[in-house]
């Protein structure tokens, strides 16, 4: 799986997807007051954005709503901490 540039422009990836992409998407802000950008990329997958904690996330039918939903599922933000834990500082 490979995953865009910022800068990339879905829409030709996404012409038939009612909730197309969107990059200010990255600049919501979960209950915690985290970035989305901080664990959400897109790959070169229509309909499908990756959280890096936990897994895929399809937002065809939902768009922002699938990905807001996930941002505040528990498990979503467990995985977050041992993420942040692991890493070497």
């Amino acid at each position: 799986m490979k995953f865009f540039d910022i800068n990339f422009d879905t829409k030709k990836l996404e012409q038939d997807i009612k909730n197309k992409w969107r990059l200010e998407w990255l600049n919501e802000r979960d209950s915690l007051g985290q970035n989305w950008s901080e664990w959400l990329q897109k790959p070169d997958i229509a309909e499908v954005g990756v959280c890096e904690a936990c897994k895929t996330i399809r937002y065809k039918s939902d768009g922002k709503k699938a990905l807001r939903l996930h941002a505040k599922d528990t498990n979503h933000r467990n995985n977050l901490k041992t993420v942040k834990s692991n890493q070497v500082q």
